[in-house]
C-alpha cells in the first residue's frame, strides 16, 4: 500500500478510460452513491468548501463502466472517503515532521510512535468499513436475483445461470467475511504496519530526491560562480 491509496490520486487516472458515455457513472450517480452509503460526507461538504471541492473532483473523476466491480469499488469509496484523507494528512505530517528533524537536529522520539497510532486508527475504521461493505455487496447480490426471478425477457436458462452466478457471488463475499474476522486484530495491525513501513520508504525516496537535487543545483551555483571569476580574472587578448 502506497500513499496513492489516496483515492483522488487514483481517480484522476479514471478519467482518462474510455468507455461509451451512456454505461459510465454521471457525477450525478456516484454522489447519489454517497448519499446512500456515506451521507455524512455530503453534509459535510455544504459546511466545508475545501471538502466539497475535492468531493466533486472525485465524483467527476470517476468515469467508469457500470459494472458490479465497478458498483462495488465506488461503495468503497464512499464508505472510505474521509479515511482516504485522514491517510493523506497523516502522511503529510510524517513527512514534515522528519523535514522539521533534520533541520532543527531536534529528536521526534513520538513522531513515529503517533504516526502509528493514528495509521492504526484509520486501519480499524476501513476494516469495519469492508465488512460493510460486504454485507451492502451480498444485498445486491439478493436484490439481483429476485429481479432476475421476475424478468420475463430471459430464458429459463439464462435465468438459472445468472441466479447461480449471483448465489456463487454470495458464498464467495461469505467466506471472506469469515476470512476477514479469523485473526482480525493481527490483519489490522500488519496492514496498517505494512503502509507506514511504504510510507517511510516513500519519504526516504523523496528526501533523497530533494538532497540530491539540491547537492546538484549547489554544485551548478558553484560551478557558475568560478566561471565568473574565472571571466572575469582572464587577462585581455592582445591585438
Amino acid at each position: 500500500m502506497k500513499r496513492c491509496l489516496l483515492l483522488l490520486a487514483v481517480l484522476a487516472v479514471a478519467s482518462g478510460l474510455s468507455a461509451q458515455e451512456s454505461q459510465q457513472y454521471t457525477q450525478e450517480e456516484v454522489l447519489a452513491v454517497f448519499a446512500q452509503y456515506n451521507p455524512a460526507v455530503l453534509e459535510k461538504a455544504k459546511t466545508n468548501e475545501q471538502y466539497n471541492e475535492i468531493l466533486q473532483k472525485l465524483a467527476s473523476a470517476y468515469q467508469k463502466d457500470k459494472t458490479e466491480e465497478a458498483e462495488s469499488e465506488l461503495i468503497a469509496l464512499a464508505k472510505n472517503f474521509d479515511n482516504s484523507l485522514r491517510l493523506f494528512i497523516i502522511a503529510k505530517t510524517y513527512e514534515n515532521g522528519l523535514a522539521l528533524q533534520q533541520v532543527s537536529n531536534i529528536d521526534l522520539a513520538a513522531l513515529e510512535a503517533t504516526t502509528q497510532g493514528d495509521l492504526l486508527a484509520v486501519f480499524e475504521d476501513i476494516y469495519d468499513n469492508t465488512l460493510d461493505i460486504r454485507d451492502e455487496e451480498i444485498k445486491l447480490c439478493k436484490a439481483r436475483i429476485k429481479a432476475l426471478k421476475k424478468d420475463k425477457s430471459l430464458s429459463k436458462e439464462d435465468r438459472k445461470a445468472q441466479i447461480a452466478k449471483e448465489n456463487d457471488r454470495i458464498k464467495t463475499l461469505k467466506a471472506e467475511i469469515k476470512q476477514l474476522k479469523k485473526d482480525a486484530k493481527d490483519k489490522v495491525r500488519s496492514a496498517s504496519e505494512l503502509y507506514f513501513a511504504d510510507l517511510k520508504a516513500d519519504v526516504a525516496d523523496n528526501t533523497a530526491s530533494v538532497t540530491k537535487a539540491a547537492q546538484e543545483a549547489a554544485q551548478d551555483a558553484k560551478s557558475a560562480k568560478n566561471l565568473q571569476v574565472k571571466t572575469k580574472n582572464k587577462k585581455p587578448v592582445g591585438k
